[in-house]
């Protein structure tokens, strides 16, 4: 049985790793602990919540990008002491905040709004014959669009969207401040999740209104490429 866990992911695109930010915190995750693992992409489809990051470990298979990281913590003893009571607290708040907003602006902006919409069924369904591909996309969209309406953040018009995304950043911009991690000298799961968003909000090939968000605060342009060039391009 192979000892080293298995990612499964999306695939590479828009100049990242993969454009999941739930995909890229792990892969940030194990590469910052020298985890060593393979990285393959998967089928939703065949995922327990039919979602996308799923490691497989020894057997096992766990999804959720969270029980993840807290598997991994567990497995390969990873701790968080470094950081007291309180900053774990804020840190996990934080992480939740990010995921239910600042993550449904960011699937608003990719598959309902074009051209970024094309560009991803272009990108992900170019094997598809063209006759196929547009009315399979139609119905991966419509279900997107059902799961933004159910969060409720898709029944808002798009100037209402970016600017509680706008808010999210400026906040993240506010607690990183002038550190180099979140909470200080030493990187943490939560700058894995963190970056990854900021990372996400500047996709090559895609208009990203996130990526004006982003620009206006130097402190997370700065932040994400300190640990691009760390852990992912050394």
């Amino acid at each position: 049985m192979n000892d080293k866990p298995t990612l499964f992911g999306f695939a590479p695109a828009f100049g990242l790793p993969d454009p999941s930010p739930f995909v890229l915190k792990l892969i940030l995750f194990m590469r910052i602990h020298d985890i060593n693992f393979d990285l393959k992409s998967g089928d939703p489809r065949k995922t327990p919540y039919k979602k996308i990051p799923v490691l497989e470990h020894k057997g096992i298979t766990i999804a959720d990008s969270e029980r993840i990281l807290d598997y991994l913590e567990q497995t390969y003893s990873i701790t968080n002491d470094k950081l007291n009571t309180e900053q774990n607290a804020i840190g996990q708040l934080l992480v939740r905040g990010l995921d239910s907003n600042l993550y449904w602006s960011i699937v608003y902006s990719r598959w309902m709004q074009k051209p970024n919409s094309e560009k991803i069924r272009e990108t992900f369904m170019g094997e598809i014959p063209s006759l196929l591909r547009r009315p399979l996309f139609a119905v991966i969209q419509r279900s997107v669009k059902r799961d933004l309406q159910g969060h409720g953040i898709g029944r808002m018009e798009a100037e209402k969207i970016y600017a509680f995304a706008n808010k999210d950043v400026e906040a993240l911009s506010v607690v990183l401040g002038d550190k180099p991690y979140l909470f200080g000298d030493t990187i943490s799961r939560y700058d894995c999740a963190a970056a990854a968003y900021v990372a996400q909000m500047q996709p090559e090939g895609l208009e990203s209104p996130h990526a004006d968000m982003v620009k206006a605060h130097p402190n997370l342009i700065s932040y994400w490429e300190r640990i691009k060039n760390k852990y992912l391009e050394a």
